[in-house]
């Protein structure tokens, strides 16, 4: 079921992009209900109207999201973000210093055989 929910709104999505740059000029501010529904009996699949009515809103919050991505540029000489830090900038870390201890082995006993029997 998850899957065909999220096969519809790539579906959906798609032909409002479609839609988006055939039109040029005009824009689609919403994912309508008969786009839905279209992508429904597509897919092959039966809906009530309360949930097309939720499919409808998920939708345009995906479209709003992906409209305000689009809308920073993005120079090409930008690397990406190979580095994650989550503190924000100029934020202190807290430094604890650990040093290792180390102790000397109490008793090491040789084995008996010689090195070529040994594993390595």
């Amino acid at each position: 079921m998850k899957r065909a929910i999220i096969l519809l709104g790539l579906l959906c999505f798609h032909g409002i992009t479609v839609h988006r740059i055939q039109a040029q000029e005009r824009t689609i501010t919403r994912a309508d209900s008969t786009r839905i529904e279209q992508a429904l009996r597509l897919i092959g699949l039966e809906f009530t109207w309360e949930e097309i009515g939720q499919m409808q809103r998920t939708l345009q919050g995906n479209l709003a999201g992906y409209e305000s991505l689009r809308s920073h540029p993005v120079p090409n000489d930008l690397s990406p973000a190979l580095y994650f830090e989550p503190l924000p900038p100029g934020y202190p870390v807290p430094g604890i210093e650990i040093r290792p201890q180390f102790s000397e082995p109490e008793m090491v006993v040789k084995p008996d055989r010689d090195r070529a029997g040994l594993a390595g």
